[in-house]
């Protein structure tokens, strides 16, 4: 058996059809899991990310402070000073940020996303049966009652 597709002038058989339609199935759930996986490890890599920078952030600094120039020993111990008040003035911001509120994960953004498209579409759905359907389902009525009343 085979189909003409309207405007190509192609005939197709059935089976090519569900072929087709299966390949694109199979395409389309393999990417949404492939999404879904590196869903789950943005996070992490994102707090590999952050500790690399801190760990290269100690590394420049020792880099900095351990110069071996004996005219140089009490610019190192102000840059010492500089650096050591930075890192306290950066701790003090972050422990106060962490207190006050921590950054929600990627994981759970997506989720509240999801929760929050779910809750609208369902609202969605209880609004149209409710308010929508049931005038144009009497305004049906009234029009077909009235066709069949005069023939």
């Amino acid at each position: 058996m085979s189909v003409a597709v309207p405007g190509r002038g192609q005939q197709f058989s059935t089976l090519e059809i569900v072929r087709n339609r299966l390949w694109s199935f199979s395409k389309g759930f393999a990417d949404s899991l492939r999404g879904a996986i590196e869903l789950f490890f943005l996070d992490y890599r994102r707090a590999q990310q952050r500790e690399q920078k801190l760990q290269q952030r100690d590394i420049d600094k020792e880099l900095l402070l351990n110069r071996n120039s004996p005219v140089r020993e009490i610019q190192n111990i102000a840059k010492r000073r500089a650096l050591e008040r930075r890192e306290k003035e950066r701790l003090r911001e972050t422990s106060g940020n962490k207190q006050k509120k921590a950054e929600p994960t990627i994981m759970e953004r997506t989720l509240k996303c999801c929760v929050l498209n779910g809750g609208v579409f369902g609202v969605s759905i209880v609004l149209f049966e409710n308010l929508l359907l049931p005038p144009v389902q009497t305004l049906l009525y009234i029009i077909l009652a009235r066709l069949t009343g005069k023939s």
